[in-house]
């Protein structure tokens, strides 16, 4: 009856020992890899998607800032009735354009020194909804409403100080078309020879005397990259575009 009490306790007292120190090193140690692994699995996937949200970004800014600076900018110089009007008339000098018959001009040295590039663009359009309606769009996409069954419009880009490639419409407050723009380059195609095709790009401050002459706008855009605090991604991505003038090429 004794050795049976003394079985008893035995495994009584064994039951309640509990965990010994080093069990319970051994247990903190698993739990702080399992939480180390989780832990770095979560910045993963966090920066993962960050990287994939910034680059979705980049690209949608990209695609509109190219497309609608491709638009406006190869759209300088039309109006709708070439046989039976020359464009000295129909685009008259102004305080943007020196010139008759300009429709391209700019200030900047090419994205060099100081000061944003300014591309400044003017072209006709027909009254929006008429029979003759081309279908000619300023950068923010209006047309022609007015009253006048040719209008000249004049749309203005350049890059401000806030990162944001903005476009103005007829000397109008500037709009922001897309953001996260460093800085861009403004050259002008000039054709020497008479053979419809840029043979020399220069800046606007040295194509000052020979917009007459310009046939091509080079565009070069520099985005802020979204993967710039990566080891070894550059600062800005550069997207660069050649525009042909409607009726230069």
């Amino acid at each position: 009856m004794k050795r049976n009490c003394m079985t008893r306790s035995r495994i009584v007292n064994r039951k309640m020992r509990g965990f010994t120190l080093v069990e319970l090193l051994i247990a903190m140690a698993i739990s702080i890899i399992l939480l180390a692994g989780l832990i770095f699995t979560f910045i993963t996937v966090r920066t993962t998607f960050t990287s994939q949200t910034g680059l979705s970004q980049l690209q949608d800014d990209q695609r509109v800032a190219i497309n609608v600076l491709s638009q406006v900018v190869r759209e300088a110089g039309y109006y709708p009735s070439p046989q039976t009007v020359v464009a000295a008339t129909q685009f008259p000098a102004d305080t943007n354009f020196t010139t008759a018959g300009q429709t391209v001009a700019g200030t900047g040295n090419g994205g060099t020194g100081t000061g944003a590039d300014v591309v400044t663009v003017r072209f006709a359009a027909s009254q929006s909804g008429s029979t003759t309606s081309d279908f000619v769009l300023n950068c923010n996409g209006t047309a022609n409403t007015s009253t006048a069954t040719v209008a000249i419009f004049v749309n203005q880009f350049t890059v401000n100080t806030a990162n944001e490639l903005t476009c103005a419409v007829g000397g109008g407050t500037p709009v922001a078309l897309v953001g996260n723009v460093s800085n861009w380059s403004v050259l002008y195609g000039v054709d020497t020879d008479g053979d419809r095709s840029a043979n020399q790009y220069y800046n606007a401050n040295s194509a000052a005397a020979l917009w007459s002459q310009v046939v091509s706008v080079r565009l070069t855009l520099n985005f802020i990259n979204p993967l710039a605090n990566q080891p070894g991604q550059p600062a800005t991505i550069s997207l660069v575009r050649i525009v042909n003038l409607m009726n230069r090429t």
